[in-house]
């Protein structure tokens, strides 16, 4: 399984205003795996195990707080 991950986090001073600072933040993930496996219902109710195979996921969260 491969993961990188990576993300910021920068506060911009506000002046003359109710709030002392904006919050930003970025994140960004990817994530290789082989075999992966789940447990779901099948037709069968006694086998709930299920091989994916290779999953490949990536996320990217921007936002302020």
């Amino acid at each position: 399984m491969n993961q990188y991950d990576v993300g910021f986090t920068y506060n911009f001073p506000v002046s003359e205003s109710f709030f002392d600072k904006f919050p930003f933040q970025e994140d960004a993930y990817y994530t290789s795996t082989k075999d992966k496996i789940i447990a779901a219902p099948t037709g069968n109710l006694f086998r709930w195990m299920i091989n994916i195979g290779q999953v490949k996921g990536k996320r990217n969260r921007n936002g302020s707080q």
